[in-house]
């Protein structure tokens, strides 16, 4: 019996032959300010073409003969994909996720009422989620001329009172003055319909 390869299957069976590609995500780390993602690849026909995407939108975009490569990003680190093609048209894929898998920065700003009457100033912090507020410290100073009364320090679940509506108010009203408000760097872990994810402080 006699076996006849034509030459398009001859060429499918060749190309497929020499698929021996593999990618891989080998680390990829969340902290407050981004994320770096490293990757390698095995294997496969030089230059690759590379992409790598999250929620962000493309992160990777390259055309490249080196094996690892990575970077360092700002933003949501959700997740990421990563795919491969190789000379040949090759291609494969990985997928992984950071654990904690999102993080924020701590969005929100501060607001101020006098009563006209009393003198006294309200502070509120707009912010509508503070995941534990036992860990997120500040510290108030007084800055007006020769005041040091009304300094204050300690965490929002302490002196600061949740109004449900997206604001926090300090516990206690403030005479005029001038006023500095820091919150101290903070790593809170949230879960919000089963879905973990950190929110973090690092802002004055």
């Amino acid at each position: 019996m006699r076996i006849v390869l034509l030459p398009s299957l001859l060429m499918s069976l060749c190309a497929g032959a020499q698929c021996n590609l593999d990618v891989q995500i080998t680390a990829f780390d969340a902290y407050c300010t981004g994320f770096t993602i490293s990757y390698s690849i095995t294997g496969g026909t030089p230059p690759y073409q590379v992409l790598a995407y999250n929620v962000n939108g493309p992160l990777i975009q390259t055309t490249t003969s080196n094996i690892t490569g990575g970077g360092t990003f700002t933003g949501a680190s959700w997740d990421v994909q990563l795919e491969v093609t190789d000379a040949l048209g090759c291609f494969e894929s990985d997928w992984s996720q950071a654990s904690p898998m999102f993080h924020s920065y701590g969005e929100g700003y501060f607001e101020w009422s006098t009563d006209c009457t009393t003198g006294l100033t309200t502070l509120r912090l707009a912010a509508t989620l503070i995941c534990e507020p036992a860990l997120l410290q500040y510290e108030l100073h007084n800055l007006y001329p020769g005041q040091s009364a009304n300094n204050d320090q300690g965490t929002f679940a302490d002196d600061w009172i949740d109004e449900q509506n997206g604001y926090w108010r300090y516990g206690q009203s403030l005479p005029a003055g001038y006023y500095s408000v820091v919150l101290l760097p903070a790593q809170m872990t949230c879960d919000i319909a089963g879905l973990v994810w950190q929110q973090c402080w690092e802002w004055p």
